[in-house]
């Protein structure tokens, strides 16, 4: 527990964000350990079960509620409703087969190792026909600004004309417009905290950049990495890897 609090407490530091990931590493191998030797028992208001079923069925049901809210907001992340749906689905499952499939110890470690496969495989088949059959992206539109008109040569002749004496008045209504603007500052707030939502076509237009811009740093730093491994020195390799040790170490 110790780990995994000073491990979630590493990821906030800047560029330190993969700790997370072996944090929820380690967390999921202690849960595996949990069940391989735990004898604990959690009994509830007439539920006994196993203290790992019990932590898989908690999950599960805040992985379902979750699911609902999102399903139920109109404006919600669409990409987390499939997944977090059978997530949870998932959890519930397991918890109540974790249950009735305890003993004896001996057949303990073959379970685990046929649930990882069958859950690895299921979750990867499920995720990917979810892509598949999902509807397409609106089309982003093109969008080109239209360049601001010049003023014409009539305009300027106008501007130039003007008398002094008018200068003072159109001077003097400054201050009265800030008085204004300051009188509705509220007003504007709320009118700003009633923005529209974005529409599909805004929201595909953010993804597209989203993924331009990650592919653009994947050959960033790819370029960097070809430059440090030809010209550069050995103690240049050695910092590179090591900023890319817990990205790695999260992703094994």
């Amino acid at each position: 527990m110790l780990a995994l609090l000073v491990l979630i407490g590493v990821g906030f530091i800047p560029y330190l964000g993969n700790f997370w990931g072996i944090a929820g590493g380690l967390a999921f191998v202690s849960l595996i350990a949990v069940y391989m030797r735990s004898e604990k028992r959690i009994t509830m208001r007439g539920l006994d079960m196993p203290l790992f079923s019990f932590i898989l069925l908690v999950l599960g049901v805040i992985a379902v509620i979750a699911a609902v809210v999102l399903w139920a907001l109109p404006n919600g992340p669409k990409e987390a409703r499939i997944p977090v749906t059978i997530i949870g689905s998932m959890f519930i499952i397991l918890a109540l087969l974790s249950a009735k499939y305890r003993d004896p110890v001996e057949l303990r470690s073959l379970r685990v190792g046929a649930t990882l496969y069958l859950f690895m495989g299921l979750s990867m088949t499920i995720g990917g026909a979810a892509q598949y059959l999902r509807p397409p992206e609106p089309a982003v539109p093109a969008i080109v600004a239209a360049p601001a008109a010049a003023p014409s040569s009539d305009a300027k002749l106008a501007i130039a004309a003007t008398p002094d004496s008018a200068k003072p008045a159109a001077e003097g209504e400054k201050p009265a417009a800030k008085v204004a603007n300051q009188a509705d500052g509220k007003t504007d707030a709320k009118a700003d905290a009633r923005k529209p939502d974005k529409t599909d076509a805004e929201k595909a237009a953010e993804k597209k950049a989203e993924r331009a811009k990650r592919l653009e740093d994947y050959r960033a730093k790819n370029r960097e990495e070809e430059q440090i491994f030809t010209t550069g020195s050995y103690f240049e390799a050695v910092v590179f890897r090591a900023r890319e040790f817990p990205g790695k170490a999260a992703g094994d």
